[in-house]
């Protein structure tokens, strides 16, 4: 159900049948290569969100174009907005969520670089008494890698042995940020964007130029982008097609569907943060 395009009578019983728990996608707005559109992170982790709810039933809230995106401004048509007003922005999405019924809010990031800002934002609903839980689902390719599809394959009895040798090729080729995976996603939410003969167009393969800072465990804001400088960071393997998309974009929706079913059942994480709550002083 999208938040959107429910009707105003029909909203409260969606919030009942969604058992309180609404879904927030989030990606960002920037290069992936030129084969995929800047949107990419924002349309695909909809898209999965929107099929999941139909498996799962929960309630889609309109998603956030405007995720943590600190670098590659140099890309045209990336879009930054500082990280203090993203924050304020969730929260009062968050706010939204709860006045409008909903207890339990999952944040689905489509965008690896907001993995710790999101999970910095769960942490800061702690400093006051919300009324609602924040749960975040950063990226999971993982579930979507050849690999992982070979695993179950039994799963996509549709995929064909010229797709299953597909998959079985690419080995142990790295994905990561406009790779073959996300490529597919966006293959299977808009194939009208996604410019298959581009994948190769850009290099994507690691510089490794910050290696050393890695080595010592040291952070740094400039190592991703120093090693991959084309905004891309994947090993590609032709054969990409409709079937091999699909099945990826299944993969992760089952998996979001499931998260969506633990969260509606479970009632550990309410009772845990009632009990802390009595014992904190400080909200």
């Amino acid at each position: 159900m999208l938040w959107e395009e429910l009707r105003q009578d029909e909203f409260k019983p969606a919030v009942e049948a969604a058992g309180r728990v609404c879904l927030l996608p989030i990606g960002c707005v920037e290069s992936h290569g030129i084969h995929l559109p800047l949107a990419c992170d924002v349309m695909h982790v909809y898209h999965q969100c929107k099929l999941a709810a139909e498996k799962e039933s929960a309630v889609v809230f309109p998603p956030l174009y405007f995720g943590e995106k600190s670098g590659a401004g140099e890309h045209p048509g990336t879009i930054i907005f500082p990280e203090i007003l993203i924050h304020q922005i969730l929260e009062q999405c968050c706010k939204e969520i709860y006045r409008n019924g909903f207890k339990k809010i999952l944040i689905v990031s489509g965008h690896g670089g907001n993995t710790n800002m999101l999970n910095n934002f769960a942490r800061s609903t702690l400093q006051t008494r919300t009324g609602y839980l924040v749960f975040v689902l950063n990226p999971t390719l993982n579930t979507s890698y050849p690999k992982a599809l070979l695993a179950n394959i039994e799963k996509y009895p549709y995929l064909t042995a010229e797709d299953i040798e597909v998959l079985e090729a690419y080995g142990d080729k790295r994905g990561g940020h406009g790779c073959f995976t996300e490529t597919g996603w966006m293959y299977d939410a808009r194939p009208d964007l996604t410019r298959l003969d581009l994948m190769n167009a850009k290099d994507g393969t690691n510089r490794h130029v910050w290696d050393e800072f890695g080595k010592r465990s040291i952070y740094s804001p400039f190592g991703w982008m120093a090693n991959f400088p084309d905004s891309l960071s994947a090993d590609y393997h032709e054969g990409m097609n409709e079937r091999i998309a699909h099945a990826m974009t299944e993969a992760s929706v089952n998996n979001l569907a499931d998260v969506i079913s633990f969260l509606k059942e479970e009632t550990i994480s309410e009772n845990f943060y009632n009990q802390w709550a009595e014992k904190n002083p400080l909200i």
